[in-house]
């Protein structure tokens, strides 16, 4: 058995535009890091629904300014918005009301 990354792309690609229209969704919104992994997210979707309906949200949380250039690098190359939402001070909030009472773990 070979695989054949080009039939697969396109397989997954029908296959999400396939279930968008089934569902009558009109657009995708996708947490982008920068990172493989929402990178090949990002190109499928931009490939299945076009760029004009994906929507990327940058979300940091003390992250470093090259992850963020990263996350720009993707929504640049495949042409869709990028927006930021920080969830420093909400991961931050989480942490001060939860450590004193012993739940909150540092290698999350």
């Amino acid at each position: 058995m070979s695989f054949n990354a080009k039939q697969e792309t396109e397989r997954v690609v029908e296959f999400i535009r396939d279930y968008y229209k089934k569902n009558n969704l009109k657009g995708a919104i996708l947490g982008i890091s920068g990172g493989k992994d929402s990178g090949v997210v990002a190109g499928l979707m931009v490939r299945a629904l076009g760029k004009e309906n994906v929507l990327g949200v940058w979300m940091p949380c003390h992250s470093k300014e090259e992850d963020k250039a990263d996350a720009r690098l993707v929504s640049d190359h495949f042409g869709f918005e990028l927006i930021d939402y920080d969830l420093t001070s909400v991961y931050d909030t989480f942490k001060a009301n939860l450590a004193p009472i012993g739940t909150f773990d540092e290698t999350i």
